[in-house]
């Protein structure tokens, strides 16, 4: 069997795997890219999500903490309407 003299064998091998390298980088970006991109999507929507909800939640215990409220004052009302007054002097 033959054996070729090839002086620049060392130079190619080294070419070759710096060319695989990139190209093994290119493809992690390619990749991991639009799937960053998503999640940060995702995150944003999970915190508007998130903030609407809250915000929802405090309207809802707001309507009817005054809801208990206004009821309570309204019931006194009624109590004291049908109180008759007594004035002490």
């Amino acid at each position: 069997m033959p054996v070729f003299f090839t002086p620049l064998h060392f130079d190619l091998c080294v070419a070759l795997l710096k060319d695989s390298a990139v190209v093994m980088n290119i493809d992690a970006f390619c990749v991991l890219q639009p799937l960053n991109i998503r999640r940060a999507e995702h995150d944003k929507v999970r915190k508007n999500l998130k903030y609407a909800w809250a915000k929802q939640v405090n309207k809802m215990v707001s309507f009817v903490v005054w809801k208990s409220l206004l009821t309570n004052c309204l019931l006194f009302s009624l109590c004291l309407r049908s109180v008759p007054y007594v004035f002490v002097l």
